[in-house]
C-alpha cells in the first residue's frame, strides 16, 4: 500500500496494472490515467512485462521495429509506447 500511496493512489481498486520494475521500484498505472508511457526496450533490453501490459508480443515489436528500419532492438537505447505509438531514441552511431 505504501507505493500505491506514493503513486497518489488509495486503494487497489483504482489500480489498471502495475509492474516491478528490476530496480525494485513500482511503476503503477491507474485506471484514470491518461497517455501512459510504457518504455518497451530500455538500454537494447526489451520489457517483456509492458508488452504483456499492452497486449503485445516480441514479434509485434519486431515488426514495429522493422517498420522503423532497426533489425535488432540492441541497437536502442530507449523505445517508448505511447498513444498507440512507437516512439525509438537509438544508440547514436559512430
Amino acid at each position: 500500500m505504501l507505493h500505491l500511496r506514493m503513486e497518489g493512489l488509495n486503494s487497489t481498486r483504482d489500480v489498471k496494472s502495475a509492474i516491478m520494475e528490476p530496480n525494485g521500484k513500482l511503476t503503477v498505472l491507474d485506471k484514470n490515467s491518461e497517455n501512459p508511457r510504457f518504455p518497451l526496450i530500455s538500454n537494447g533490453n526489451i520489457n517483456y512485462d509492458v508488452l504483456e501490459l499492452i497486449n503485445q508480443d516480441e514479434d509485434w515489436l519486431l515488426e514495429k521495429l522493422k517498420e522503423q528500419h532497426i533489425d535488432n532492438p540492441r541497437d536502442i537505447f530507449l523505445a517508448e509506447y505511447m498513444n498507440g505509438k512507437l516512439y525509438l531514441v537509438p544508440y547514436s552511431e559512430k
